[in-house]
């Protein structure tokens, strides 16, 4: 356990360990509804914000539902594939950071016959519970380019399970990000786009992830990259390598049918008219909480003698045609996102209340619960200075162990001693600034608890 060392002034902190009680109740599952019948007919990205539940209780589990559908006479669906992204645009002051949470791709002709007319996928986006809440600035994309009244109409709702998994996703971090990045050009090498990165790893990681949602696209190139061809991706963290191979060899079982074209053939890492699977890599035993993790990113090494810069290429002979005609013949490139999401112990808020002017929060930690009372007014102007220690954006209390904490580090007395035990600190300022989670009394001056 880390230590820290801070002053607890104009109140004092008892801590009780109790048998775990009722929930906080709240309806089984909450929806939102965000892009709502939206039009989509050539490429441009549709950003808009939209109101998600507040980050004060945590979920079991969060479920993100795309679906697509043909607009009506004189309109119809887009008939080719085209890949989507759905997006979150995260803001730290002027600093705009996208996080790729979806990926879809568009059926082939699906209306007429037999054929469904509109397709739904459901994706599971609980990793993503630290940038879903509040305020969230969605980016919605489909490179369709028919310009006509041709095209899909998008819904996507999010649906937040009522419940509290025992790790929360607190941190993502995008490590490479490219939709274009071209495969077998000697010219254009990938391993100038795929560089090692180091990443440091918090002191409070429980758990980690390595997410790659990677497509390959492009065919009429040798071994009909990037589209068809058959080619083993590798990620490594530190010393550990994890390899597979991108391929999805079931788009003939695809929900999404029947549909015009090829859609029952194998394709690297996609299937027309389904949801993108990423690629999940626990990386959780190669990485050590407090130090540095070094990553890297490979791929099958490849030279696409079929194309426009390689002068030994000769029509006919080598390929049908050395030039890219965007047509039967495109580069072979991959479309690769890549993620390091990081996992903490969960604490449970049971209930909150307020008896006889004192705020009592009762909370569970996994997997045991304890009963937190805080004596002291809540608007206090020593209230947060007193409960928030910046030390890897968790809370301090008092608590079961002895520990220190240098003045230097800016909060406490160098002469004070205290026990602690380490909390969320974004759960706990949610469930403060809330009058309605700690009783019917409205606290002057909790906003500036934020």
């Amino acid at each position: 356990m880390s230590t820290v060392r801070f002053s607890l002034i104009g109140f004092v902190i008892v801590i009780a360990f109790v048998s775990a009680h009722a929930v906080v109740s709240r309806p089984e599952t909450t929806w939102v509804t965000t892009f709502d019948h939206d039009f989509y007919n050539w490429a441009d990205a549709h950003i808009d914000t939209f109101e998600f539940p507040a980050d004060s209780l945590p979920w079991d589990k969060i479920l993100l539902y795309y679906q697509i559908q043909c607009p009506g006479a004189p309109g119809d669906c887009d008939p080719w594939d085209r890949l989507g992204h759905l997006r979150v645009i995260d803001y730290d002051g002027d600093v705009e950071t996208q996080y790729e949470i979806a990926r879809i791709v568009t059926p082939y002709d699906i209306t007429g016959g037999s054929r469904p007319d509109s397709c739904i996928w459901e994706l599971d986006v609980s990793d993503y519970e630290c940038v879903l809440h509040d305020s969230v600035t969605l980016r919605s994309q489909i490179y369709s380019w028919i310009g006509d009244q041709r095209g899909w109409i998008v819904t996507i709702t999010f649906a937040f399970v009522s419940g509290a998994s025992p790790f929360e996703p607190y941190s993502i971090k995008n490590l490479w990000t490219n939709d274009y990045l071209v495969y077998g050009d000697p010219d254009n090498p990938i391993d100038g786009y795929l560089q090692p990165v180091r990443i440091e790893i918090p002191y409070d990681m429980a758990a980690a992830k390595l997410r790659a949602i990677t497509t390959g696209h492009g065919q009429g190139n040798t071994d009909n990259a990037a589209e068809f061809s058959y080619k083993w991706h590798e990620v490594s963290a530190n010393d550990d390598q994890f390899s597979h191979y991108l391929w999805r060899n079931d788009c003939n079982q695809n929900d999404c049918s029947p549909q015009g074209g090829t859609w029952q053939y194998s394709r690297a890492g996609w299937c027309p008219g389904d949801r993108v699977v990423p690629w999940d890599v626990d990386v959780s035993e190669s990485v050590t909480p407090g130090d540095t993790a070094a990553f890297d990113y490979t791929i099958q090494s490849y030279i696409n003698e079929c194309r426009p810069t390689n002068p030994n290429c000769v029509d006919g002979i080598t390929c049908n045609d050395c030039d890219y005609n965007y047509t039967g013949h495109t580069e072979p490139h991959y479309v690769l996102n890549t993620q390091l999401i990081l996992y903490r112990e969960r604490l449970i808020p049971l209930s909150a209340e307020v008896v006889e002017g004192e705020l009592r929060l009762h909370w569970q930690e996994w997997p045991r619960a304890a009963e937190f009372w805080v004596y002291g007014a809540p608007n206090d102007p020593y209230f947060e200075a007193s409960w928030i220690a910046p030390y890897q954006n968790r809370l301090a209390v008092v608590g079961s162990d002895a520990v220190s904490w240098s003045s230097e580090n800016g909060i406490g007395d160098p002469d004070v001693n205290w026990s602690y035990q380490i909390i969320a600190v974004d759960v706990f300022h949610q469930l403060l600034h809330r009058s309605n989670r700690i009783g019917e009394q409205d606290y002057e001056g909790l906003s500036y608890i934020r």
